[in-house]
C-alpha cells in the first residue's frame, strides 16, 4: 500500500506507475496523474506543495514567486527574492518508513539547475524542511552519476548514499541558507556588473 500525494488515499501499488530509471513507483497515483494531464498547462502552474512553501517562505518575510511566473525560470519550482531558484521535493513517509524525493529524467540527465533544493518529510501533522546545495554529493551516486531517488533513512540497498542523519540535521530548517544564497548571488552579479 502506498498513499499519494494528491489524493491522499492509500491505494495498492499496482495503481501507481513504475519509474523506469528508478524502479520505484510515482509518488501520484495513476487516476491522478491521468487527471492532472487532463487539465491545461496554464492551469498546472503551481502544485499544492508549492502555494504552501511560497506561503510558508512568505510568513518568514522572504518575497517568493512561483518560478513558471517568471518567463526565464519555466523549470523551477520557486523563486525567492527574485533571484534565489528553489527545487521542491516533499515526501510523505512510506509504509516501510522512508522518505523518497524522486528526481525526472531531465534533472538526472543535466543536474538540478537550481540554487537551493528543499527536501520535505511530510508527516500528518507537520513539515520538516532541509535545504540542501544541489551541488551536495548526496545527489550522486559513488560513481559521479546523479541519482534517481534520495532514500532516507538509510537501508541495505542505499547504505552507500551520501544522505545521513547528520546531513539532514546539518540543514534541518534552515530557512537562512535562502539568505545566504541570495546574499552571495547579489555578490556575484556586482563582481560581474562592477567596471574595473
Amino acid at each position: 500500500m502506498k498513499k499519494c500525494i494528491y489524493c491522499k488515499k492509500e491505494k495498492d501499488e499496482s495503481e501507481f506507475y513504475l519509474r523506469p530509471n528508478t524502479h520505484y513507483y510515482t509518488a501520484a497515483c495513476k487516476s491522478c496523474m491521468k487527471e492532472k494531464s487532463k487539465t491545461p498547462k496554464k492551469q498546472q502552474i503551481q502544485s499544492h506543495g508549492e502555494v504552501e512553501f511560497i506561503h510558508e517562505l512568505h510568513s518568514r518575510g522572504i518575497p517568493a514567486l512561483h518560478g513558471k511566473d517568471f518567463r526565464i525560470y519555466p523549470w523551477v519550482d520557486v523563486v525567492a527574492y527574485g533571484i534565489v531558484k528553489i527545487e521542491i521535493k516533499t515526501s510523505p513517509m512510506n509504509n516501510e518508513g522512508y522518505f523518497s524525493w524522486a528526481f525526472t529524467p531531465t534533472q538526472i540527465k543535466k543536474g538540478l539547475n537550481v540554487d537551493v533544493v528543499a527536501l520535505i518529510e511530510e508527516y500528518s501533522s507537520h513539515k520538516v524542511y532541509h535545504f540542501i546545495d544541489p551541488k551536495s554529493e548526496i545527489f550522486t551516486n559513488r560513481w559521479g552519476n546523479k541519482k534517481g531517488m534520495l532514500l532516507y533513512p538509510l537501508s541495505q540497498e542505499n547504505a552507500h548514499s551520501q544522505l545521513t542523519q547528520h546531513t539532514l540535521n546539518r540543514n534541518i530548517d534552515n530557512w537562512e541558507f535562502i539568505d545566504l544564497t541570495f546574499k552571495r548571488l547579489c555578490n556575484n552579479l556586482r563582481r560581474v556588473i562592477t567596471p574595473r
